[in-house]
Parts: C-alpha cells; sequence; structure tokens
C-alpha cells in the first residue's frame, strides 16, 4: 500500500531534520530524549532486518528504552522543578513538528553503507500528524515528489542558497516509519532493505550485528575503520578494524562499554596503556572529588588479543548522584541560573 507522506517539515517550509545529514536530527531531538519519559510503551530495540547487510556504520537510539531509565525520570522531575521554562520549550518544539517528543517517538536508526560525511540514511519510528507534515513539506524550496513502486519519494531543497545547500529525500515506509536521506538511491535502498528485496544484517556475523544487552538505550558501530576515507588523520583509527559503544540501564545498573578492535596486538596494548595513563591522571586531578574517583573506578579495561574493551557499571543510583553534583557545579558556575535558559 502506498503511504503518500512527506518527512519531517518546519511551519516555515524546509524540513526540520534535513540539517547536514541526518545525525543532525540527533541533535535536534536532544531536548525532548531528555526530558521525555511519558508513558512507556513497548521497547523496540535494535531491528536488524532495517540495516543492510552492507552497512558500514549504524547507530540506534531507543527511545522507549531511554523513557524506562530511572536516571532520566528522575531528570525529568529535578528538571520541571528548577526549570519551569522546560515545559515551554518542549510545546514550542512540538509545535515546529507536529508530534510530541516526550510521548510520540519509539525509536531512530541511522546507517549507511559508506563512511563519509552526508552519507546514510535515518529511520525514525513514531506516531506523528501526517496531513500536518504533508503541507509543510509541500512549501519546501524545490520540492517534488516522484513514484518508488507503491511509495512515494518526497524530495526538496534544504539551505537553498547557502554553503550547506544539499538535496533532501524521504519518504513513509508505514504512517508510523519515515525514512529520509540526502539522495534518492540512499532512500530507495533503505526502503528495499525494510521490505526484505535487499538482504540486511539479521543473521549476520558482521560486527555491526553482535547482541544488544536488554536495557540499551544507545548503540553505535562502526566497521572499516582503518580503510575509510576519514576527515581525520588519527593515527589511531588508520589502526583500528572496529568500533563499538553500547550503554544503557537494566536491573537497577546503569551500563556503557566501549568495545576498539585494532590491527594487531601491539596497537592494542598501547591502547590500554594510554586509557591507564588516563585514569591515573584523573585520580589525581579528583582527589577533591570523591564521587568522581568512585565514577573512575567503576571503569574496567581489558585487552584481549587485538581487542581493547573498556566497560562502566554502577547503579543506576550512583549514576543519578553523579550526575546531580555535576550539575551543581554547572549552575554554580552560571550563577545559579536553569541550564536550560
Amino acid at each position: 500500500m502506498c503511504v503518500d507522506q512527506p518527512v519531517i517539515a518546519t511551519p516555515a517550509g524546509p524540513p526540520v531534520f534535513a540539517g547536514r545529514g541526518p545525525v543532525v536530527m540527533t541533535l535536534t531531538l536532544g531536548l525532548g530524549l531528555f526530558l521525555g519519559w511519558g508513558n512507556v510503551s513497548q521497547a523496540k530495540p535494535l531491528d536488524l532486518q532495517a540495516v543492510s547487510a552492507n552497512a558500514s556504520w549504524l547507530a540506534h537510539v531507543d527511545v522507549d528504552a531511554i523513557r524506562a531509565s530511572t536516571v532520566v525520570q528522575r531528570a525529568y522531575d529535578r528538571c520541571l522543578a528548577e526549570c519551569p521554562n522546560a515545559r515551554e520549550h518542549l510545546s514550542e518544539v512540538r509545535g515546529m513538528l507536529g508530534f510530541d517528543l516526550t510521548e510520540d517517538i519509539q525509536d531512530i536508526t541511522f546507517c549507511g553503507n559508506e563512511i563519509k560525511k552526508g552519507s546514510g540514511v535515518a529511520i525514525l519510528r513514531a506516531q506523528v500528524d501526517q496531513p500536518y507534515l504533508l503541507d509543510k513539506v509541500r512549501g519546501a524550496h524545490g520540492y517534488k515528489s516522484s513514484p518508488h513502486g507503491s511509495y512515494t519519494l518526497h524530495s526538496w531543497t534544504h539551505n537553498r542558497g547557502k554553503h550547506h545547500e544539499h538535496q533532501v529525500t524521504g519518504c513513509f515506509h508505514t504512517p508510523t516509519e519515515l525514512v529520509f536521506g540526502r539522495t534518492e538511491a540512499e532512500v530507495i535502498t533503505a526502503l528495499d532493505v525494510l521490505d526484505g528485496k535487499s538482504p540486511s544484517l539479521a543473521g549476520s556475523d558482521s560486527s555491526l550485528a553482535a547482541k544488544v544487552p536488554a536495557g540499551t538505550t544507545i548503540v553505535v558501530r562502526v566497521q572499516g575503520l582503518a580503510d575509510a576515507d576519514l576527515p581525520t588523520k588519527s593515527p589511531l583509527l588508520k589502526q583500528s578494524e572496529a568500533l563499538s559503544l553500547v550503554m544503557g540501564e537494566h536491573d537497577g545498573e546503569s551500563f556503557a562499554t566501549v568495545r576498539l578492535q585494532t590491527r594487531s596486538d601491539e596497537v592494542a596494548e598501547e591502547v590500554s596503556q594510554v586509557l591507564a595513563g588516563f585514569s591515573a591522571m584523573a585520580h589525581l586531578r579528583g582527589q577533591d572529588h570523591p564521587e568522581a574517583l568512585k565514577a573512575i573506578e567503576a571503569i574496567h579495561v581489558r585487552t584481549e588479543g587485538q581487542v581493547v574493551t573498556a566497560q562502566f557499571r554502577e547503579s543506576a543510583d550512583d549514576v543519578w548522584d553523579y550526575g546531580q553534583k555535576i550539575v551543581q557545579r554547572l549552575v554554580a558556575a552560571r550563577h545559579g541560573r536553569c541550564l536550560l535558559k
């Protein structure tokens, strides 16, 4: 069934998630992800069937799991109590987007077959006001639509006349699943994966398809780093094959794991030594902050062959305490003003 709807648009015209690439979407949603926890619906963990088997990178934000986090729930209550304008900010964003950041988003997946600026697609699962979005996107600069099988692709020009001018294309895969990227080809490729016409990561032995722990809120994985055309000339990245970040909260425990696969045992050992040096330096600088020292001591680094893993595990209660003290220092530095003002 064709779902003739657009991607997200602002009242002024161009879609608000166009930006300089799909990653900009994460920044736009940041306030809602941090503050919004509302009623928790069924969580949406990383769906490997939505990611191409040829993917070089992926990132997934499980908004349902974020809302279920006790740390986020406490932060929400604290923020509303101390920053009365928080609700106003969220209301303004809702007016721009046509949906509620605190309740309507389930998850967001970013992925791409190439590691380069501006590549990849974003897949957003959310309850949205489709007629509202359709009306707004048709007013975007350079808007045009084109068919692809049973779907309609919507394209427009973002930042027209500016340095970062580029095309954005989007499509509704279902009434609650939006796909968008910079090119029609990328969006079409994503639709074919979602429809099962092209192979996905499901059942793959790719490092991107590794198991995701229960309670995971954010996953970021990249492979092929050493051979990628990266904007930075970091020697470490040139000696690295894959990188993974997984973080979340489960059964009252907060966790974060960073896993780096290097090209040799020697590089892995050097990375481990560098991390040990950073830890020692942090201990020296954190003598006046016991909570910081406790957090540092909760980080454990191990090396196994070419792989270096840094893991953090701590009770959610303790993480909340750390966070409160950090916020207190930030507020003090702003002479008592709310951080959202």
